[in-house]
């Protein structure tokens, strides 16, 4: 049954097989070596090529920011974007899947451009890159597809997730104004944390 479908819960195991929870969990866990993981999410399953570009941009960026890390850090800026919904449809509860004690940890990873999303890469167009150029920015290549390398990726939306977990909003204006309460409640400190945890990615 696990074998079919690894998201069963062990109370649907149960009521199938006609057996109580707990003995479902013993023989799931003591007798079949199983545990239930979550998957773990990457940010893109990555072909060699981009490996290797990767690589070489982190350790350009790891370069230009050693040379002075206090000027490094006084001018550096970025942007994102998280789509927040009314209600997320998959918990990472409702996502775990059985697997045996040999069996390496399922990954997922995001592919698809969401529904209505405008993917435009703004930072490299000719208007964009003229003025940050005429107000002094120098523009910082980004390996594609790390959102794990970008600081709201790796830091500030996985905390607002967690923030915003298993909670229902019925209007747009009531998941705008929980997004500002979180983002108003978290101090200066909270924020260097994610930017200055570069380095060490």
């Amino acid at each position: 049954m696990v074998m079919e479908d690894r998201r069963l819960s062990s109370r649907q195991i149960a009521t199938r097989m006609g057996i109580s929870q707990e003995r479902a969990v013993n023989i799931l866990t003591n007798e079949l070596g199983m545990s239930k993981v979550s998957a773990r999410w990457v940010p893109r399953l990555f072909t060699p090529d981009q490996k290797r570009t990767r690589r070489t941009m982190s350790a350009e960026n790891l370069e230009l920011f050693e040379a002075d890390p206090e000027d490094f850090m006084a001018r550096f800026v970025t942007v994102d974007e998280f789509w927040v919904h009314h209600y997320q449809l998959e918990t990472k509860e409702q996502s775990k899947q059985w697997k045996h004690a040999s069996s390496p940890t399922p990954k997922k990873a995001k592919v698809t451009v969401s529904a209505g999303k405008d993917n435009a890469p703004a930072h490299t167009s000719v208007v964009v890159m003229a003025k940050s150029h005429d107000c002094g920015f120098q523009l910082i290549l980004h390996p594609p597809y790390s959102p794990d390398l970008a600081p709201s990726d790796s830091h500030l939306f996985p905390n607002l997730k967690k923030y915003l977990a298993g909670r229902r909003f019925t209007t747009d204006d009531e998941v705008m104004d929980a997004v500002d309460t979180y983002l108003q409640d978290q101090d200066s400190e909270f924020y260097n944390r994610g930017i200055k945890a570069l380095q060490h990615r």
